[in-house]
């Protein structure tokens, strides 16, 4: 699906922004750098040159610089056609990410970004979905710490059950998630975005449940003030709030499900009966309460307001413990419980209850997604997904090869088993 005339096999733009930096230096590092070309950019040549030797590394091989302004859709078009894989870091997504995603699919170029923003993933859906697919293009959003860790609860799970029973199929999956981390003024500015760039019609279809999905599933729960699940191997229940990043990570686990339902592999099939929700662990119901009623009021105020947005980008600094040294000291852990349906004795439904445990190490959102969205980079380019081409999503587009992947890098750990 590439031009064999292209410079670099990947392309990463944004290279001089936080994550792009990160990025960039685990790719100059990687075990593999030598069997790969790496293309960075930036608006600025100087700012390009003090962040390669910022970077404090060596570097065998010297990366090509491509001098690119988003806000040209000429630039943008020369690089793109000059690259196999494209890893776009370059936010707010509304304001530059729509010209990179069609550059990709012009040239037809694979695409990879971190948007946190159900509305506008759900655009680019509608416009490029299609045309993408009959390449044979993937255009992958929401591929790091939103949203693989939520995506791989279910995928595992039913890979699980699949050795249980061929024929089984997922019921509720429910995460609970713990982790240490800093964040920057993005995050808040993803979550506010879709109400400043949609009209209110638009922005209820994309929180609709199932909107990023091609088919309809089963409603899901609504935000509760506190949230239990019952860890069937330890018997303690999990308490905690409302978890902020579900506003993205659930559709993306929708869009999951039903493009597996689509798919003829009927191995990828979660099921009719499947649902999933994720909180935030905490162990407390008290302090649950205590966080989820002011985010549901901070939501509220912010979906309504454009004094109120305007204030919380005013107040917030720019980033919190995104330090250099703070970045190894962040972590992760999903607990999964999904709750399947296997065939039994006389072919008799039997449920069966699976445990699925996901771990990072260093900071989520930051390290640990410059990890995943680099990896997905190298699993495109060396054709080790499993080929759902299209706007689709980092499990739909490269399944096994991406959590294999993963694994090698030392960084996560994924368990998975029947408890019951």
């Amino acid at each position: 699906m590439t031009s064999s005339g292209a410079q670099v096999d990947i392309l990463v733009l944004g290279s001089t922004g936080l994550t792009g930096r990160l990025i960039t230096r685990y790719l100059l590092q990687h075990p593999e750098s030598q069997t790969f070309r790496l293309g960075i950019s930036g608006r600025d040549l100087g700012k390009v040159e003090k962040m390669l030797g910022g970077l404090g590394i060596d570097i065998p091989t010297r990366p090509e610089v491509f001098l690119v302004d988003v806000t040209k859709q000429g630039d943008v078009d020369n690089a793109v056609a000059k690259a196999k894989v494209v890893i776009n870091t370059c936010g707010p997504y509304w304001d530059f990410g729509r010209p990179v995603v069609a550059a990709c699919v012009k040239h037809k170029r694979h695409y990879l970004d971190l948007a946190g923003d159900v509305a506008w993933v759900r655009q680019m859906i509608s416009q490029f979905h299609e045309q993408a697919k009959a390449d044979g293009t993937y255009v992958v959003h929401c591929c790091g710490f939103d949203s693989i860790p939520s995506e791989l609860g279910p995928f595992l799970a039913l890979k699980t059950l699949k050795t249980f029973s061929s024929d089984a199929q997922l019921g509720e999956s429910v995460t609970s998630i713990r982790l240490q981390g800093g964040m920057t003024s993005g995050v808040l500015n993803a979550l506010m975005d879709p109400v400043e760039n949609t009209t209110k019609e638009e922005y209820q279809e994309a929180t609709a449940d199932f909107s990023l999905s091609p088919i309809k599933g089963n409603m899901y729960r609504k935000p509760q003030v506190w949230y239990t699940l019952q860890d069937p191997e330890t018997k303690r229940n999990r308490i905690g709030n409302f978890w902020p990043m579900k506003v993205v990570n659930k559709y993306m686990v929708q869009r999951d499900w039903g493009l597996f339902e689509q798919d003829e592999d009927l191995s990828l099939h979660y099921g009719p009966k499947f649902t999933y929700d994720e909180f935030m662990e905490n162990n407390s119901r008290i302090l649950s309460v205590l966080t989820s009623i002011p985010l549901g009021l901070f939501f509220f105020a912010t979906s309504r307001s454009q004094i109120v947005r305007n204030v919380v980008r005013k107040i917030f600094p720019d980033q919190i413990g995104l330090e250099d040294e703070n970045l190894e000291k962040g972590w992760f852990e999903y607990v999964n419980i999904t709750r399947g349906i296997a065939a039994g004795e006389n072919k008799k439904e039997k449920q069966v209850v699976v445990k699925t445990v996901l771990k990072g190490k260093g900071d989520p959102g930051y390290l640990g997604t410059s990890v995943m969205i680099a990896e997905g980079a190298l699993v495109a380019l060396k054709g080790e997904g499993r080929g759902r081409a299209g706007v689709s999503t980092t499990l739909a587009a490269f399944g096994n090869g991406m959590v294999d992947r993963l694994q090698k890098t030392g960084r996560f750990e994924f368990q998975s088993r029947v408890i019951v």
